[in-house]
């Protein structure tokens, strides 16, 4: 039903889900009666905070509750994730700190407002940015000045290399699963 997590997790998103949503007569799923309502995604993980930054090890399990909660028609908030959990007796006093300021944050939530102003800035300076550090690589090239078309494959090849690079960690890399 819900990605391809398995075991207790799946089993409880599996029966979970004649709760979460709700069936047409032609079997399409729809947001059932926790629609619009907002959830926080909460998980742990036996591998470090640096071992899960680049092995990705909570992703799998935080896609599974996003689908789950999309289609439930529920609103992520944020995510709390626990690294470094083999052997932990108990919950590090940093973690339940941070717990604690989440759930203080959660009676006074607001909706967010669109931000598409926000996010035109952003991506207008990351393009800023990626386009001064082509050039100041096209200069460290010696061969490449002397002509155009050498100038624009190699500005064109460096800023999409760095570019994609930009864009993989803002997507893929920058979360708060640490």
């Amino acid at each position: 039903y819900f990605g391809t997590v398995a075991g207790q997790f799946k089993q409880l998103l599996d029966c979970m889900r004649h709760r979460m949503t709700r069936m047409t007569h032609k079997g399409d799923t729809l947001p059932g009666q926790f629609k619009d309502k907002h959830y926080v995604s909460v998980t742990s993980c036996f591998a470090t905070g640096l071992d899960n930054t680049f092995t990705h090890q909570t992703d799998a399990t935080l896609v599974a509750i996003d689908k789950a909660m999309t289609a439930a028609g529920v609103h992520k908030i944020t995510e709390l994730v626990l690294p470094h959990t083999w052997g932990m007796a108990s919950l590090p006093l940093a973690k339940v700190n941070q717990a604690h300021q989440l759930g203080e944050k959660l009676g006074t939530f607001k909706k967010k407002d669109d931000e598409t102003v926000k996010r035109y800035f952003l991506l207008f300076g990351m393009i800023a940015v990626m386009a001064l550090a082509t050039m100041g690589i096209q200069l460290l090239l010696p061969g490449i000045a002397t002509n155009f078309w050498w100038r624009y494959v190699s500005f064109v090849v460096i800023f999409f290399v760095l570019l994609a690079c930009l864009l993989h960690y803002a997507t893929f890399m920058r979360h708060k699963r640490r």
